[in-house]
Parts: structure tokens; sequence; C-alpha cells
């Protein structure tokens, strides 16, 4: 009876170590499985197509494509599906596990979400463009979720899953195309025409330099991002095309074409265009002349005088100086004096060999300014531009016999140049400024407007000086002088 006990007993000690045993093992196996299901959804949403390869029994055809966009139509397109890739979460659902033999084998979920970019869609303001596209993916709150079941097999301590080309129901807007393309001259209100010397009634501008156009946008477009380009042809031929420019306005895109010299006579057309290059749309408008240009005036040469006498020279008391043969005024400060012709002599100014051309001299303490005529067909012509130093990148060189130098004691001296275009009784007019800026004398700031008309020409300069206090607890600049020109 007692070794009946005992057997029993051993019996049931038995089981029960082999129940632990197994125990320990299933347990050891799910988390096997549970960590390799981790890796697995990892791999997904980072869209590791090596990794997930790694974990598949078997390479899944075409998966790679799929998670990588491999087929994208545009940089944009792509874009647009990396954007939403971003925003996949995975989750294991270790309740769905199960398995056979200790779990050597059996199956386990995976549930995957992403953005529902349907919704996002379905806004067409959302496809303005891709950054507003982005923006709107950031902004969504509604996710699609998809519950994804895997096989697996547990063999020599390592998991691998099977069935895995369901991967691509993760990437369903993996065969979608995201056009951005947007369809702007749907928003295109009209082209305009505008200036001084611009007849809406004929729709001509009469002796003009340049053509202003302005493309009116509609309401609904006026929050799309607006970058363009415009063309100039001249009785069908171009003369010019734009680079791209971004709209400053919302409500309106700007065209301006002017020219050293009176336009020529005909019909121009001005073509807007999108930075994609669709065609936004143009309009005609005739140009005429009325002017006949005149001949050069020679300028006296001072080499062939026996002194300097210019016929031009004025000195007005009410500073009010209209430049001859032209239709330009100078209105000086008060602050500033008209000298005599003796006096522009004994100042020294670097302007002395032009002398037989000088029409005033004014100055004060710390300013000076004059009015020389240069010998050319008109103030806009390319001989006057290469004379006072402009060139066409909007940079300026320094040319030695026109411009007064900086001052040659040993003090270190800054030059910058600057070049500036104004408009000024609907007349286009340059300006070069140099400033000479010293470690501790102060700044000369010199200004050189080019002014005139059809066949005259004339340079206006201005120099001042400051203490490198004033100069840096003011805002000088070439526009300060401008409120003294008047045309008409």
């Amino acid at each position: 009876m007692l070794k009946s006990v005992k057997k029993t007993v051993a019996a049931i000690l038995c089981c029960s170590v082999l129940a632990g045993m197994c125990a320990c093992a299933s347990s050891n196996n799910d988390r096997k499985v549970l960590n390799a299901a981790e890796s697995l959804g990892i791999a997904v949403t980072k869209r590791d197509v090596s990794a997930v390869n790694g974990l598949s029994s078997e390479e899944a055809e075409g998966l790679g494509d799929v998670m990588t966009f491999a087929d994208a139509a545009s940089d944009n397109d792509l874009r647009a599906k990396e954007k939403i890739a971003s925003t996949l979460t995975y989750t294991v659902d270790q309740e769905s596990l199960t398995g056979k033999s200790s779990y050597k084998s059996g199956t386990v979920d995976i549930m995957f979400s992403f953005v529902d970019y349907g919704y996002v869609c379905s806004d067409s303001d959302n496809l303005r463009g891709i950054d507003t596209f982005e923006r709107a993916v950031d902004e969504c709150g509604d996710m699609i979720e998809v519950r994804l079941t895997f096989d697996y097999v547990l063999e020599d301590d390592k998991v691998t899953f099977s069935g895995l080309e369901q991967i691509s129901d993760v990437f369903p807007y993996a065969d979608e195309t995201f056009d951005f393309t947007v369809n702007y001259p749907a928003f295109v209100d009209g082209i305009y025409f505008a200036g001084d010397v611009y007849d809406q009634d004929t729709n001509t501008y009469t002796d003009t330099y340049g053509i202003h156009s302005y493309m009116e946008i509609a309401e609904q477009g006026q929050a799309l991002d607006w970058s363009y380009y415009y063309t100039i042809d001249l009785n069908g031929e171009n003369v010019y095309t734009s680079s791209v420019f971004t709209a400053d306005d919302s409500e309106y895109l700007d065209a301006v074409y002017t020219s050293a010299a009176r336009l020529e006579e005909g019909v121009y057309t001005v073509s807007f265009y999108s930075a994609d290059d669709q065609f936004l749309g143009s309009a005609n408008v005739e140009v005429v002349v009325t002017i006949t240009p005149g001949t050069p005036t020679d300028m006296v040469d001072p080499a062939a005088a026996s002194f300097y006498d210019s016929p031009y020279y004025v000195m007005p008391d009410d500073n009010v100086i209209l430049l001859p043969d032209s239709d330009v005024t100078i209105t000086l400060p008060d602050d500033l004096e008209c000298r005599d012709f003796n006096y522009f002599l004994s100042a020294r100014t670097p302007y002395t060999e032009l002398a037989d051309n000088v029409v005033f001299y004014a100055s004060d303490d710390s300013c000076y300014c004059l009015a020389i005529r240069l010998p050319f067909e008109n103030y806009m012509s390319q001989d006057a531009y290469d004379y006072i130093g402009f060139v066409d990148d909007g940079q300026a060189t320094i040319e030695p016999e026109f411009y007064e130098d900086a001052p040659s004691d040993m003090e270190e001296y800054f030059t910058t140049i600057g070049q500036y275009d104004y408009t000024v009784g609907g007349r286009y007019f340059r300006c070069l400024e140099i400033s000479n800026v010293g470690m501790t004398s102060g700044v000369t700031l010199e200004d050189y407007y080019l002014i005139g008309d059809d066949d005259t020409c004339y340079v206006f300069i201005v120099r001042r000086t400051f203490t490198l206090e004033e100069y840096a607890t003011a805002d000088y600049s070439a526009d300060d002088f401008i409120p003294c020109i008047s045309v008409g």
C-alpha cells in the first residue's frame, strides 16, 4: 500500500514539473513571436524594405516598389505620399497570438493606422500646392486603420513571417497620383495698362520710355502662391523675357518694360505665364512717338579754351533752375545757396575741367551740388549710361576720371556703390550713389542723377559730408534729393 502511494506521488510530481517546463517554453516562445511582430511593425512604418525582407520566409514580390513609391509621377507626388506615410503607426495585438506545439507556428495581428488622406483631398483648397497639402495632413485627426494577420514560424529561435505581400494594403495611395497643378488661368480677371502717358480710351502710350501692365487676380485665386514671368513682343517679335517673380500682392501681377530711349512705335504684346509655363493671358497696347529725336549737343572742349566760361551758367535767387533746352527743373533746398561762377572755380571741385558745361553750383557748410551738361543725344542713351558707370546688373564701377576720389590720407576708407531707379512725372531716372566711410574722419556721400529728355543729357551731382555720429543716427540716401527734380 505504501509503495503504491509513493508511486502515485512521484507521478504527480513528474507531471507538475513537465507542465511547468511546457508553460515556461510557451512563455518564451510567446515573447519571441511578439518581439518579432514589433520588429515587423517598426520596419513597415519606417518603410525599411530590407528589414521587412529579413523577417520574411520568402520575399514579397513588388512590395519594395510599393513601400518606396517607386512609381511616383513627380516630385510633388512623391512628397505627398511620403507625407502620408510619415503618419503611419502600428500596434501589435498581443491577444490575437495563436499557435501550436508550444507556439512553433501560428498567427499574430498587427494593427496599422495612417491619416485619412481621402478626407484631406476632399477639400480642394488642400490641393492648391504641396506645402498646403502637407499642412492639411499635419492638421487632420481622422485616421484609417488596417488590421493584418501574419502567419509565423518559430524555428531555431528565429521567427519568420509569411504573407507579407498584404503589407501593400497599408499603402493604398501608392497607386494613386497626387497632382497639385493649379489651373491658374481660371483665376485671371483681366490684363490692364497704366502710366502717366497711357490713354485708356485709345489704348496707347505716347512718347513713353516704358510700359506698365498688370494682371488682376480673381478673389478666389488670391490665396494661391503666384510665381510668374512675362514676355514682351513688338509687332509679333519677342524683345524681352523676364525672370520668374513671386507676387508681392495677391490681387495683381506686375509687368514692367523700360528702355534707355523712348520706346519704338508699334504694337506691344504683354503675355503672362505661371512658373510652370501655364499661359495666363496676354494683352496688346500701341506705342505712338510724336517727338523727333534731337541732335547731340557738342560740349565745349576746355583744353581749347583760354579761360572757363560756361554759356549755361545761372545763379538764381530762388534756387529754381530750369535746365537749358529741356523740361527738367531743379528746385534746391533753402539752406543751399547758389554761387557765382568764380566761386565754383575757386571751390576746386573735381569737376573744374568740365566748367564750360556747368549750369549751376550751390553749397552750404556740409554739402555742394551742381549740374553738368553732357554731350549725349539723350539722358538714357547707352553712351550716357556708360559715361556715368551704370551697368545692366545693377552694380556700378567707378570711373576715376569722372568721380571724386576718397581722401588720400593714411586713413582706411570703406567704399560702397549703389544704383537706384526712380520715376518722376512719369519719366524714368537713374542714380549712382557712392559712399566713402572713414574710420575716424567721417562719411562722404555722392549722388549722380542722370536726367534730361530726348535731346538733352545732364548729370545732377550732390556731395554731402557727415560725421560718423550724424551718419549713424539718420537715414541718408539718394532719395533725399529726388523731390528737387520735376518734369514738365
